[in-house]
């Protein structure tokens, strides 16, 4: 999802992003471990993993139907196609109760920033200190 909400498979660099994960969940899931995987198409490099137990963001429970949004306020990566896979564990992320490899994909094009070498932006600065001539 954009910004704005609604959802899109174009973004640029440092564009705002929600990751919606919808559920349909027949028996209930306590405590859970959401996580998403993000995965460079072009090469397969895994570039992000992150889940909720890593900011102890507790979901009471899974049930019935629903869904979960994580979101970026800058996503840094550079032009390329990224797959998204989802996964659903217990909350010490031991037993995966739900995995789905590559569950959507999205491109990243021009734009959003002036670096244009590598997977990501590190939106760094650069600043110069001359200390003398000898």
């Amino acid at each position: 999802l954009d910004a704005t909400g609604p959802p899109q498979p174009i973004f640029q660099t440092n564009d705002a992003i929600t990751f919606r994960l919808h559920y349909h969940a027949s028996t209930r899931v306590d405590r859970p471990a959401i996580g998403i995987g993000l995965f460079d198409t072009g090469v397969g490099t895994h570039i992000a993993g992150p889940n909720n137990t890593m900011c102890e963001f507790v979901i009471d429970a899974l049930e019935g139907h629903g869904y979960i949004d994580y979101q970026v306020d800058r996503l840094p990566l550079l032009p390329g196609t990224f797959a998204v896979t989802t996964a659903v564990f217990d909350w010490d992320v031991i037993h995966c109760i739900d995995y789905v490899s590559a569950a959507t994909q999205f491109s990243i094009t021009t734009g959003g920033t002036t670096e244009r070498h590598g997977i990501l932006a590190l939106n760094g600065r650069w600043d110069h200190h001359a200390t003398g001539t000898q």
